[in-house]
């Protein structure tokens, strides 16, 4: 995988918005945020364009993509928000000669991750600018650690659903956009055993257990070793239904061999906003082995996502596989 360079003081970051229309008033606060961290925010020439419910037509969202992708003088990418209008702009950059970066986002943005990780990109899970960095929604010291490599956290609690233990290469994103990927050319690139992230916002238990039974059935899950959950913000069954999300997500994973954990904060959550570095590897794994005091429930369902390797260097590095 291609890790791209870490941000410095002064890095200049491109703001642009490849799916929905923005707020101006909040995207200007999330480009204060980033002046906090001590970047230079540029925004893309289209990042206030409206057409319908896009943030302007295709034509001038890709521009601003390929531009932020390829312009030498910008040294990251941070995406505005999701919405939708991602997807249709994956035919036109396979001619875009893209030099990599950091590049950073969620939602729809999941689209553009799944193309960049195709083409040997590490690319980060994380807050955006016209969302989490205009109202204090992200984990602060998650992000300036992850995008200038200077991380302090390298693990992170999870539940289990399904004990085990399973190492590979983070992947994923948003539900709904992974299934709408699935079967097509632009789905999530073989990358060997992989630990799949899957994080949805406002989805009944009905609609996630039909987008995993198409990631399953479209073989989707084939190199796969461990899933975990974000914390599924407003996807709850209801109290009269009877069941739990939980059993539905597990029942829509039937046949999958893997451990399966949940309560990741990243992405649509109602807590602070992780960064992710897809593309790296991570250990998935149960929290140690409990030492004194008194007996913990059995089983222990605690577990951790250990991130195991950065996602950023110092200069850019090519790692071939062996």
């Amino acid at each position: 995988m291609i890790r791209p360079k870490a941000l410095g003081p002064g890095s200049r970051v491109a703001v642009i918005a490849p799916a929905g229309r923005v707020v101006k008033s909040r995207v200007e606060a999330g480009l204060d945020c980033l002046r906090g961290m001590g970047f230079e925010p540029v925004a893309g020439e289209n990042l206030f364009k409206r057409n319908l419910h896009q943030a302007g037509l295709d034509d001038e969202r890709l521009a601003d993509l390929i531009w932020s992708l390829t312009d030498p003088e910008i040294h990251g990418v941070i995406c505005a928000r999701g919405g939708e209008g991602a997807t249709s702009l994956l035919p036109w950059l396979e001619a875009a000669r893209v030099e990599p970066r950091v590049f950073c986002g969620y939602s729809d943005v999941t689209a553009i991750h799944a193309w960049l990780q195709r083409n040997g990109w590490v690319t980060f899970h994380g807050p955006m600018v016209g969302v989490e960095m205009a109202n204090d929604g992200l984990d602060l010291n998650s992000f300036i650690g992850e995008v200038t490599g200077v991380r302090t956290e390298h693990s992170i609690p999870v539940r289990f659903l399904k004990p085990g233990q399973a190492e590979g290469v983070l992947s994923g994103g948003c539900l709904s956009l992974l299934a709408s990927l699935a079967g097509t050319e632009w789905a999530l690139p073989w990358t060997g055993r992989s630990i799949l992230l899957i994080e949805d916002v406002g989805e009944p238990p009905y609609k996630l257990h039909r987008m995993l039974t198409q990631l399953r059935d479209s073989q989707s899950l084939r190199d796969v070793q461990g899933i975990i959950f974000g914390t599924m913000a407003k996807c709850e069954a209801a109290e009269d239904d009877g069941f739990t999300l939980e059993e539905v997500l597990l029942d829509a994973l039937k046949g999958f061999e893997g451990p399966v954990a949940i309560g990741l904060p990243m992405g649509h959550c109602d807590q602070p906003v992780l960064t992710l570095p897809l593309g790296t590897k991570v250990l998935l794994a149960p929290e140690e082995p409990h030492q004194g005091g008194p007996p913990l429930p059995t089983p222990n369902l605690a577990g951790r996502l250990h991130l195991t390797e950065l996602g950023v260097t110092e200069d850019m590095v090519i790692e071939m596989d062996e």
